[in-house]
């Protein structure tokens, strides 16, 4: 390990399951790097936390004796924000995945799991945790901000102390509505729309340099790092109490058609709709504007969507988006 780098270790986790075996083999592989509690119901969980108010990261599993594991999650998220959850259950359909993220989850793992990727999620989970610590003050502004009413010259205003930042959210929402026009959004869409595509990075205001020199248990890549942009954003925008569109947008917006995109690999239509146009309007920037490394011309754009119709992005929705370019 090089001089002056960070190593997350040590940090308090609690596992949260009711058999025996998976309880077990959590421990198993968790506890060479991290101090491990167990509890297995969701009162259990929550008397834990009590007694032990510095837990880290908690495993859950879905079901649980008494109250299920999302209503545990619920009450963490309301309680305990600064915990994050990693979902770790046999019970593994895309609904119960979605709601896991919706409630604040950091990922989610079905059993029988590797121990190599808990090991990686984890000490993203950690990074995450550092992180948002750090933007303690800008979130309590946000959180103010949308008590008073979330508009976009306000998420303007938040994002000017990132110049770059807040250029590319501007071009990523003028592309998104140029798309909208086509689409005959409601109102409300629409306002979602707009909100979420400039917040969609919000997240890369919590990933600079110093982030790049945690060398975790897992060997996080500089890459993983960075791709969990979407999540901190994401935690953001739940903390911050924004609408589940504008949420599902920042989270969203790397997922691609065919379930190769990052973090939660949603696959076509399971996408939300606002994120898919956000996903194609994003990748328009980053290949057309000043930043780009070859800027392609209109034409070459058309062959680009094209291209990538039905991979990367919604066909349906390149179809539109290339006769409006």
């Amino acid at each position: 390990m090089s001089k002056g780098t960070k190593l997350i270790q040590k940090a308090k986790i609690l596992i949260v399951e009711d058999e025996p075996g998976p309880q077990e083999a959590l421990t198993l592989v968790l506890r060479p790097f991290f101090d491990i509690y167990r509890a297995e119901s969701a009162d259990a969980a929550l008397q834990t936390i009590k007694d032990i108010p510095d837990i880290d990261v908690i495993t859950l599993d879905l079901v649980l004796s008494g109250r299920s594991g999302v209503e545990l999650l619920q009450d963490l998220k309301r309680g305990h924000a600064n915990i994050e959850v990693i979902i770790v259950t046999g019970y593994g359909a895309l609904l119960s995945a979605t709601d896991g993220f919706r409630h604040g989850a950091a990922a989610y793992l079905v059993k029988p799991f590797d121990g190599m990727d808990l090991l990686r999620e984890i000490n993203i989970a950690l990074v995450i945790k550092h992180r948002l610590e750090g933007l303690r003050g800008f979130l309590a502004d946000l959180q103010r901000t949308t008590q008073h009413g979330l508009t976009p010259e306000a998420v303007r205003r938040h994002l000017a102390q990132n110049p770059r930042l807040l250029e590319h959210a501007q071009a990523v929402c003028r592309y998104a509505l140029q798309l909208a026009d086509s689409l005959h959004l409601s109102h409300t869409d629409r306002q979602h729309l707009e909100l979420g595509a400039l917040l969609h990075d919000i997240g890369l205001l919590a990933i600079d340099d110093e982030s790049a020199h945690y060398q975790t248990i897992s060997e996080l890549s500089v890459e993983d790092i960075h791709q969990a942009h979407t999540q901190i954003g994401g935690r953001m925008a739940l903390d911050a109490q924004l609408a589940t569109p504008i949420i599902e947008i920042i989270q969203y917006h790397h997922e691609r058609y065919d379930g190769s995109g990052y973090t939660h690999r949603l696959f076509g239509e399971d996408i939300p709709y606002l994120a898919r146009i956000v996903a194609i309007a994003n990748s328009i920037d980053h290949i057309t504007s000043t930043r780009a490394l070859k800027r392609l011309t209109p034409r070459e754009v058309q062959a680009f969507l094209k291209l990538n119709a039905g991979s990367r992005f919604d066909p349906w929705l390149i179809e539109l988006w290339r006769d409006t370019w």
